[in-house]
């Protein structure tokens, strides 16, 4: 009795690029032209807007917290040989665009 073998990507990578080959194969030039230019005219127009995303204003997101309050909280940090805390970092944190 023979043994079914489970599965394996690499097996099916092979048989995905084989039978995607030999459909390739049987395009004509004009069709491979046609593929050619049209994946390239989606990478162009996605590489424009991601481009485009750095010069474009940006949305002001609200944040769930009040930012223009002073928050101290105490950090407490953990000695890495021992597992106790060594000593608290005092963190401030504060909009710096009111004044």
């Amino acid at each position: 009795m023979a043994r079914r073998r489970g599965f394996s990507p690499a097996r099916n990578y092979l048989k995905l690029h084989l039978w995607l080959r030999h459909r390739c194969n049987r395009l004509t030039i004009r069709q491979r032209k046609v593929i050619v230019y049209g994946l390239s005219l989606v990478y162009l127009v996605c590489s424009i807007w991601m481009i485009a995303q750095f010069f474009l204003p940006q949305r002001e997101e609200v944040l769930p917290f009040p930012t223009s309050q002073i928050v101290d909280s105490p950090i407490q940090r953990m000695d890495s040989l021992y597992a106790r805390p060594s000593n608290y970092i005092h963190h401030l944190a504060y909009n710096s665009n009111e004044k």
